[in-house]
């Protein structure tokens, strides 16, 4: 019987924990406008494909919040409060509220296709400023402001429900001039949603179609909880995670993914201790394991191995493949379904091909985030999803399996003794140590948990702060550039500190009433203007030319997980009163391997949309273009105020991109070759600055 390569898809799930176990309140809704989108969408098209086995990876804290949404009325979520009220109730400050916050959706596949929605959209523009917003709100009506509540609870049902749902299907027909009726309808349509969704992951892995694995209970990177804190804690996120995990599907879990695939030797035996049969990580810790032994990547990637734990007893483990998994993160949105799926189905038969010839069996091991990619997917990813399910359907020369279904019918597990360190972005975990205020965050950890059990015996609400707090999502976002976000979770992350004292009846220290970004402002302001302006000849001049300007380097935004090396290794921005300069300097060595043309493309967000592109070759014209939601161009002019030799250098006058004085421009850096794009500056987000 000819040899067949299995394809084990891991979808992980996970949101770290919005709510404040002390005021009990959610400071942020994505759990619940999940639940009605990938959540229930990635469970029910599984039906439609019987022959498809899968893993999914539901974290703790996501579990937890969907618990407590089904089986709580009372839930204090601001934007569910928001969505209810009244519009003729509402305060300034609500107003302003839901016109900052309730168009948090992709533009392209979310708003634009509710007409009303994109009308609102078009309405409110994209300048976020307070000052501009309380303004603006003066100009929407009560009858808009109740359409704009349904609008985004209704960009955040996905396909299942838009093609299937009576309620969903007859307001997206409604279009406007909504109800408060209808408010209440489509909120307790999400409560019935978020309440069917354990059930329905439950009912799946009791029938064989799915395994449903776990992660360490608060998502924390397991290594450096270990190495930072303490032992007992990572032991207790490993043992409390289990324990959770058997409270909700009666049977211990036999997978976990360690929180962004971070792994090291030492963490080996906590795992095993509490009965887990497998993990997976990155493909880099793979090479890095193997480093100088001759093995190629065909060889290594698509094997199993077993990994050393002490005395006599293994942990079993897979390693993902980078490419196909990165493909449907970042590249598949932006092609069609149909030729997305066709890409990946040629890549796996090429995999089948590549690992044909040698013995044993082999496994391509896709893994990835399962909830965050589909908002910018053309149709919430359907498309893909079903053709994709389908190929694998009918393929005699594949099979889809669980993780841990595969590892245990697995024949031969190659042996490892001593695994490295890291996690999936870089392979290694600078994603959520080493920089100036990421440092700092592990400092106020160490500090107050220190302090903690100084205080005498630990009331054990106030341990649990100090586990919440060791979550790898606040350190993510710590020098993430160009978004909101960073400030958000800072302030998540320090009130889970601050509860440590409440709980324990002391005083807050000051420390951490201030965030940890210290002074530093999130754009540049009007007054940050360069010292000299750079000559846009497209070489460094001078050793200090670009040196009064933002300067932002490859390392610092960790992208790597979106491509292997960047052609991009620092890129510089900064203004003068009547223009913004822009430079990116690219890696020599990382450019020469790309043969194909290359263009830097500079995407303004506001005050209009407005598109720079900049060939990457000696003596070209630039353009700009400007045009509306959907893309539609209503401006094309060439400009010549740009030159690439070493480095590309342009000067973009602010008249050129619609801003005045006061104007706060958001903007993106994205690489593209004649086919696609490759890298975009920052991973999440603008750049901002503010017009002088």
């Amino acid at each position: 019987m000819a040899k067949r390569l299995s394809v084990a898809f891991l979808w992980h799930m996970h949101q770290p924990l919005y709510k404040d176990l002390v005021t009990g309140k959610y400071h942020l809704p994505w759990v619940r406008l999940h639940a009605t989108y990938s959540y229930i969408d990635m469970i029910s098209i599984l039906a439609e494909f019987p022959k498809i086995k899968c893993t999914f990876n539901l974290s703790p804290t996501l579990l937890y919040q969907i618990k407590d949404f089904a089986e709580n009325d009372e839930i204090d979520d601001v934007y569910l409060k928001l969505s209810l009220k009244k519009a003729s109730d509402l305060s300034y400050d609500e107003k302003i509220f839901i016109l900052r916050n309730f168009f948090s959706c992709n533009p392209s596949t979310q708003i634009a296709p509710i007409k009303g929605y994109k009308a609102l959209f078009g309405k409110r523009g994209d300048v976020l400023d307070p000052k501009v917003l309380k303004e603006k709100s003066g100009h929407f009506t009560d009858a808009e402001i109740t359409d704009l509540q349904v609008y985004f609870n209704l960009a955040w049902c996905g396909f299942t429900l838009k093609n299937m749902d009576p309620l969903i299907k007859s307001l997206l027909l409604k279009g406007r001039g909504y109800s408060d009726d209808d408010k209440r309808n489509i909120i307790g349509k999400q409560k019935e949603v978020i309440s069917t969704i354990i059930p329905l992951y439950s009912k799946a892995q009791k029938e064989g179609r799915i395994e449903i694995s776990t992660t360490p209970y608060y998502h924390p990177i397991l290594p450096l909880v270990a190495q930072k804190t303490s032992r007992d804690d990572a032991r207790w996120h490993v043992r409390k995670a289990a324990e959770f995990y058997k409270s909700i599907f009666r049977r211990k879990p036999k997978g976990m993914w360690p929180a962004e695939g971070g792994v090291s030797g030492d963490i080996i035996p906590l795992l095993i201790e509490e009965g887990v049969k497998w993990i997976a990580a990155d493909e880099a810790i793979l090479h890095k394991t193997w480093e100088g032994k001759g093995a190629e990547r065909d060889d290594l990637v698509f094997r199993s191995f077993s990994v050393a734990g002490p005395g006599w007893k293994n942990i079993s483990m897979l390693f993902r493949d980078v490419n196909i998994s990165n493909d449907i993160s970042f590249k598949y949105a932006n092609m069609t379904g149909k030729d997305a799926a066709n890409d990946l189905y040629r890549n796996i038969l090429g995999i089948k091909n590549a690992t044909d010839p040698a013995q044993g069996d082999h496994v391509v091991s896709i893994i990835l985030d399962g909830e965050n990619p589909w908002p910018y997917y053309p149709n919430g990813g359907k498309d893909f999803l079903l053709e994709t399910y389908r190929m694998l359907s009918e393929c005699k020369e594949t099979r889809t399996v669980t993780m841990g279904g595969c590892l245990e019918k697995c024949r031969h597990k190659d042996k490892i003794r001593d695994i490295a360190s890291g996690s999936w972005i870089n392979g290694n975990f600078r994603k959520w140590i080493g920089s100036p205020e990421k440092n700092r965050a592990w400092e106020y950890l160490e500090k107050v948990r220190a302090e903690l059990f100084s205080m005498g015996e630990p009331k054990p609400e106030a341990m649990e702060e100090i586990y919440i707090a060791q979550s790898s999502d606040w350190f993510w976002w710590y020098d993430e550039f160009g978004t909101e976000l960073n400030h958000v979770f800072d302030d998540l992350f320090r009130m889970h500190l601050m509860n440590v004292y409440r709980l324990m009846g002391r005083d807050v220290p000051a420390f951490l009433k201030e965030p940890l970004y210290g002074r530093k402002a999130p754009a540049m302001s009007d007054t940050e203007t360069l010292m000299t302006p750079p000559e846009i000849d497209g070489v460094l001049t001078y050793e200090l030319e670009w040196g009064s300007a933002r300067q932002v380097g490859a390392n610092e935004l960790y992208m790597a997980m979106a491509r292997p090396e960047m052609i991009i290794e620092k890129v510089a921005y900064g203004l003068d009163r009547e223009n913004i300069y822009l430079m990116a300097a690219p890696d020599p060595e990382v450019w020469a391997l790309d043969l194909s043309p290359l263009t830097v493309e500079v995407n303004f967000a506001s005050p209009i949309r407005i598109t720079i592109e900049m060939p990457l070759k000696k003596g070209h014209k630039g353009k700009i273009s400007a045009s509306g939601i959907e893309g539609e161009k209503v401006k094309e002019v060439y400009f010549m105020t740009f030159a690439f030799e070493d480095i590309l250098e342009a000067r973009i006058p602010f008249s050129e991109l619609g801003a005045e004085k006061k104007d706060e421009l958001n903007f993106r850096i994205n690489v593209k070759n004649d086919k696609e794009l490759l890298e975009t500056w920052p991973i999440a987000g603008f750049f901002k600055v503010i017009v002088p």
